[in-house]
């Protein structure tokens, strides 16, 4: 029991929680999108016609120069959020080309949370006693680098005054 409570008490102060780092980073967009005109529906075509009074000089080429001309119209919407800017380009009465750009105002904000006080260990150096159970006489020393793939390490046996070479791999991992 005593060594329970020990444990319960001393654990924490060696293993404290990890402390969570939070960084909260605010990207601002600063690119401009295009829609391709084949997405963009023209929902409504508005036709102004011209009444001419009879009798009236008519000059038929200003007409026919009128008809064939381009005439651009830009417009934009602002927002707090967005900004929409459209190009229309038309001629012969017909839409020849129409885009919509946007520009996304608002910016995205991204919280990164990292647990610092964690210290994650992939390889270690060991040291140890490697002791026979049947004769103490033969207990070794050695000393292990262990690492993710296995691990090697060198002993000495003081009883029979040789140096060994030890090699491993691991053959089952567990989980934490």
């Amino acid at each position: 029991m005593a060594f329970g409570y020990i444990g319960y008490t001393y654990y924490p102060k060696r293993n404290p929680c990890p402390v969570i780092a939070s960084d909260t980073v605010i990207i601002h967009d600063t690119m401009t999108y295009t829609l391709k005109p084949d997405t963009i529906t023209v929902y409504k075509i508005v036709h102004h016609s011209d009444t001419v009074q009879i009798p009236a000089d008519i000059d038929s080429a200003a007409i026919l120069k009128e008809y064939y001309s381009t005439v651009t119209y830009q417009w934009q919407q602002a927002d707090t959020n967005i900004v929409i800017d459209g190009l229309t380009t038309i001629t012969e009465n017909r839409i020849t080309d129409n885009s919509l750009q946007y520009h996304w105002l608002q910016p995205a904000t991204i919280i990164n949370n990292t647990p610092q006080g964690i210290t994650s260990y992939s390889r270690y150096l060991t040291i140890g006693v490697d002791i026979p159970i049947q004769s103490m006489s033969y207990a070794e020393i050695e000393a292990l680098y262990v690492f993710r793939r296995g691990y090697l390490g060198a002993g000495y046996t003081p009883k029979l005054r040789s140096f060994n070479f030890k090699i491993g791999i691991p053959i089952i991992h567990f989980k934490n």
